[in-house]
């Protein structure tokens, strides 16, 4: 299930590490970014090395907490990479956009046609 903004921190870690195993960082960091709070949380983190303690790298889930905490300032700047992004994104969204019009409509100088005919190679012919 998608992780929801405040989730508590062990649904939010359990989240991530699954993301993590079935993706990549990006798609840890994503869960992590969903659920609203700041990467560096020390509670999130208290919880994913809670749930790493006592864990050999040999086993599976204790690979994937291993490599999250090992991880940790990647995931971070993944979530602050993917919050800037958004925010850009938004910004460009917000600004109005041009609209475009065709060569021979634009033009510098006289009845707003680039050339005289359209249809022909130099502009000028037939005068």
């Amino acid at each position: 299930r998608p992780i929801e903004t405040d989730a508590p921190f062990v649904d939010v870690a359990l989240g991530a590490a699954k993301a993590w195993h079935d993706g990549s960082l990006a798609d840890a960091a994503a869960v992590i970014r969903a659920s609203g709070y700041e990467p560096l949380e020390p509670r999130l983190w208290a919880v994913v090395e809670g749930l790493s303690k006592d864990l050999p790298e040999a086993d599976k889930d204790g690979a994937v907490w291993a490599e999250m905490l090992r991880n940790k300032s990647g995931i971070v700047g993944a979530v602050h990479s993917a919050e800037a992004a958004a925010k850009a994104a938004a910004v460009e969204d917000a600004k109005p956009k041009p609209t475009p019009g065709t060569l021979f409509e634009s033009s510098t100088a006289g009845d707003g046609r680039l050339f005289e005919d359209p249809n022909s190679l130099f502009g000028r012919e037939g005068n």
